[in-house]
């Protein structure tokens, strides 16, 4: 079955034009998100993910503006405040994580097209105070690929809690690392001699106070990320939202955003519905819009918008556009695109709404 449907996919995504796609579907409100753009793969990235080389991200901003039209902030906010507002065919490309090269190499490009955008921070990094988890296993991965020592070797795998010094298994250990377990990071990098500080204060990885308000002087806007980009879901409901008041009160503070805006780090994958609903309370609102990224679906919760990740693969912003757009009918017609959340009286009302 999972075969056929990705057979059936792919032929469409490759003969069935996108403005058919768009006219079935209906929904045209596109939210790409993107972590990185750089032609040269920085080590704390390698081992992660394949980040949009830099014609590519060109190409993928010529596609949105030939095929949407250029959704700004304020716009946004008046859909997610206003659903009888219509959105007919708009796109805001959105970043996570607040790398330098975003600054360095998309927002000039951004700026010179007139795309607006926004810029998801994690408050612990920025200035390069702290590294995130996964960076820093990105990090070690790249030391054990070189020729180390049988005695080192033997030392790292015991700091990992493994039996035997097999590279391979080494490897997937730390790639497997949770942000609960982050301090056995630490661990190894005493081990393999590696100084994330001096990592941090060479390499630059990501924005500094200054550039992130030059960001901001340019019209670009500034949101929330996460503290120091944990799985909030790991959280008990009231941790997962201290973590998100501090970390958007923090971000509003010292940019002096016009909206506070608030991304999930990783997913917004099984987050309570009490906890959103705590967000976009309609008395005393924490955050203006929150974004997820489950690709192109509908949210039963008007304020939190899903986004479509744009680095999980090489293809083409024309493929997986048109791909996010395939299978989200065929969940449409299934009557599973509509994210439901643990709040019963709005799983209810959604359920009567689906069946008329």
């Amino acid at each position: 079955m999972i075969e056929t449907i990705k057979k059936f996919t792919g032929i469409a995504t490759s003969v069935i034009p996108l403005s058919i796609l768009k006219n079935l579907l209906g929904y045209r409100l596109i939210i790409p998100v993107y972590h990185l753009v750089t032609d040269m793969l920085p080590v704390h990235i390698k081992h992660l993910y394949q980040p949009r080389r830099i014609n590519t991200f060109r190409k993928d901003m010529e596609f949105f503006t030939h095929h949407f039209d250029i959704l700004y902030p304020d716009r946004l906010l008046e859909y997610c405040c206003n659903r009888s507002i219509e959105i007919q065919n708009g796109f805001l490309p959105t970043f996570d994580d607040g790398l330098r090269e975003i600054y360095e190499i998309a927002a000039p490009y951004l700026y010179h097209m007139g795309i607006p955008a926004i810029f998801f921070i994690n408050n612990d990094f920025v200035n390069n105070k702290d590294m995130f988890f996964r960076f820093k296993a990105s990090l070690l991965t790249e030391k054990v690929l070189t020729r180390l020592s049988h005695a080192t070797m033997d030392k790292l795998a015991e700091s990992l809690g493994l039996t035997k010094r097999n590279t391979g298994r080494i490897r997937a250990r730390i790639l497997s690392i949770s942000y609960q377990e982050r301090d056995l990071l630490d661990k190894a990098a005493e081990v393999l001699e590696v100084d994330f500080n001096e990592y941090l204060t060479f390499h630059k990885p990501y924005m500094d106070d200054e550039q992130i308000k030059d960001l901001q002087d340019k019209g670009f806007i500034i949101g929330a990320h996460g503290k120091d980009h944990q799985l909030l879901s790991a959280l008990s409901e009231d941790e997962i939202i201290l973590q998100i008041r501090e970390s958007v009160n923090d971000i509003f503070s010292k940019y002096t955003s016009l909206n506070r805006f608030f991304a999930f780090p990783f997913t917004d994958h099984g987050i309570p519905g009490k906890v959103l609903k705590v967000l976009h309370d309609q008395n005393f609102p924490l955050v203006d819009a929150s974004f997820g990224t489950a690709g192109l679906k509908q949210d039963i919760v008007p304020n939190h918008i899903q986004r479509i990740p744009m680095e999980k693969s090489n293809l083409s912003a024309s493929r997986i556009i048109k791909t996010e757009y395939v299978m989200c009918i065929l969940k449409k017609v299934a009557g599973r695109n509509l994210i439901l959340r643990e709040d019963p009286d709005k799983v209810n009302s959604a359920k009567n709404i689906t069946k008329s």
